[in-house]
């Protein structure tokens, strides 16, 4: 997939791994944040960028301290018109 980042279109090459899902041995990765708190040391280990996904109803202060370490914060959005997200972003 390609995406737009500082007004050139680029190739998008961050996983999305869903819970549970195996941690590939290298390459950009994206997780929930669920899955960050509970594998935070083997993700941290990881060759590659790291990324968190948030919903509407994470905290961001769950992940504060750690964006030294994050690469990409990534928001699902279920519904567009759930409008905490962009609250989240501001944050």
């Amino acid at each position: 997939m390609q995406v737009i980042k500082d007004s050139q279109i680029i190739d998008d090459n961050w996983q999305s791994l869903a819970d549970g899902a195996e941690v590939a041995a290298a390459g950009d990765i994206s997780v929930s944040l669920s899955r960050w708190r509970q594998d935070k040391a083997q993700l941290l280990a990881h060759d590659g960028k790291l990324g968190i996904r948030i919903s509407p109803a994470d905290n961001v202060a769950d992940f504060a301290g750690d964006l030294d370490k994050i690469a990409l914060v990534e928001l699902d959005f279920p519904d567009f018109a759930d409008g905490r997200l962009f609250s989240h972003a501001w944050l």
